[in-house]
């Protein structure tokens, strides 16, 4: 296998016939799978199928890497946004599942990567460039390629003239083996030639980049070894000095920056936590709903401004200034301060939740609210260890992707659902919300609790029943459409009740 690998063969295809034999396999097996299993078929079980062929060639073809972290953290991700996918068959499991897939293609084109960004990055730019990969080594290797080809052809045809005639004698004579072959036959989807062609060269593409090296993968890997976790502490030169007066003046023009602005957000918290801590006054919807979209609004403007503020007044030799710790002090207090309002923002889209529901948004608040406190807290790491800004680009990237993954394994549709039936504090809820635009993964709860559903709508309940017929017959005709391919646990909990 160890002909496959992308350093040692910067010519396609590779010189060795065992080589050679590998990539064949690899390329049009794979893509052959890859067609195979999604044409005109959902995200489902053939996600699981498709991600344990890729996670088998990564392993066989980069021994080496099996060491590295990354590449372990990026097959987990894989493996455990496929499960996702089969388990929830949710959207957003198939979108993390789609994110996994290109950290993975990145990671083993470079496991240098720190930065998710960069991955996801390179694995693009590697989808686009492998078209001028493949004809650039067909070109410049055009001579040796046509005699493997007519080598292969002259070994290949007596074996398959062989093959082709028993297999049509044990066909015609075997009834059991006929029925195998087709059995077998019935399960492979009916193709149109063109677009089976445009499914199975995008098939080949992804394999590909496992196979071949991008154009772009030493810029991109001479871009980001640029960047460091840690500040380093840099003597200026005589060009570009900066004496230690401009730089205690850099420092007092920090700390009354960092003043001011919290003197500004403590008046802002203040109001916050007596108008909305503290205020037992029951809000009406729109005042609730004002409340959460200003104060969402609010606090993204002022974790850009603390994220912005914080990187540049620590930038520099500014990290390494003695007597620093006024200035320190108070950017810990900034970020005490936004974790304030961050948490008043949660309290507000608390009341909203206990009084009116949950839904998809304010779920998002929540989640929004999670990986800011995380940030805020890679901020103050930033401070404490002399980290760089790079570290923070590091750090939430992977604690957004982490949260992806996390979140892609609950059902949230049933969950919506039950709280909306049982705990909402409103006389009514809305019950169009969870007959049209929650997922029909919803469909075995309202059944359940239909008696329920009937009292609390806020629409007539012969509409209710009609929109809940709708939804199952919507259900239904999805289901007429799919085939082992798409297979996935929740659709087969909703089919059971129905």
């Amino acid at each position: 296998m160890k002909n496959l690998m992308i350093n040692e063969n910067l010519s396609w295809p590779v010189r060795s016939l065992n080589g050679q034999l590998w990539i064949t396999l690899l390329l049009g097996g794979g893509a052959s799978w890859y067609t195979v299993l999604f044409w005109k078929a959902q995200l489902g079980l053939n996600a699981l199928l498709f991600s344990g062929f890729l996670l088998l060639a990564v392993w066989l073809l980069y021994p080496e890497m099996r060491s590295a972290r990354r590449i372990w953290l990026a097959m987990g991700g894989v493996l455990l946004s496929a499960i996702a996918v089969v388990w929830q068959h949710s959207l957003l499991a198939q979108l993390t599942h789609v994110v996994s897939i290109f950290l993975l293609l990145g990671f083993a084109q470079a496991r240098e990567l720190r930065f998710l960004g960069f991955a996801i990055m390179l694995a693009i730019s590697s989808l686009l460039t492998i078209p001028v990969t493949w004809w650039r080594r067909w070109e410049t290797q055009y001579k040796d390629t046509f005699r493997n080809i007519s080598t292969w052809t002259y070994l290949a045809i007596f074996p398959l003239c062989l093959l082709g005639i028993f297999f049509t004698i044990y066909y015609f004579a075997n009834a059991e083996f006929a029925g195998l072959v087709d059995l077998i036959l019935s399960w492979w989807p009916k193709i149109s030639p063109w677009k089976a062609l445009a499914l199975f060269l995008q098939g080949m593409l992804l394999i590909s980049v496992l196979i071949w090296s991008s154009v772009w993968t030493p810029e991109i890997l001479e871009q980001e070894q640029g960047y460091f976790l840690r500040k380093v502490h840099k003597r200026p030169s005589l060009k570009a000095f900066i004496p230690t007066l401009a730089l205690r003046r850099h420092y007092y023009s920090g700390v009354l920056s960092f003043g001011l602005l919290n003197a500004l957000l403590l008046v802002v918290n203040i109001t916050d936590i007596k108008g909305v801590w503290l205020n037992q006054y029951q809000h009406s919807a729109a005042e609730l709903s004002e409340f959460v979209h200003q104060g969402t609004y609010l606090l993204i403007a002022a974790l850009a401004l603390a994220m912005g503020v914080i990187a540049y007044f620590f930038r520099g030799n500014l990290h390494f200034l003695q007597k620093n710790q006024s200035l320190k002090s108070l950017a810990y207090t900034w970020i005490v301060q936004n974790t304030i309002l961050a948490l008043s923002v949660a309290w507000r889209n608390y009341h909203y939740i206990a009084e009116y529901g949950l839904a998809y948004k304010r779920l998002g608040v929540l989640w929004f609210l999670v990986l800011v406190i995380l940030g805020l807290y890679s901020l103050y790491v930033m401070i404490q260890e002399r980290r760089s800004l790079y570290y923070l680009w590091v750090v939430n990237a992977w604690f957004l992707y982490a949260s992806l993954l996390l979140t892609s394994m609950a059902n949230w549709d049933v969950l919506i659902t039950r709280y909306n039936l049982n705990q909402a504090r409103h006389d009514t809820i809305d019950s169009a919300f969870l007959l049209q635009e929650v997922s029909d993964k919803n469909l075995p709860l309202l059944l359940n609790e239909h008696a329920l559903l009937q009292k609390r709508s806020n629409l007539d309940p012969r509409l209710v029943d009609r929109k809940l017929q709708a939804k199952i017959k919507r259900f239904e005709q999805r289901q007429a459409k799919l085939d082992w391919r798409g297979w996935n646990w929740a659709d087969v909990k909703t089919a059971k009740v129905l």
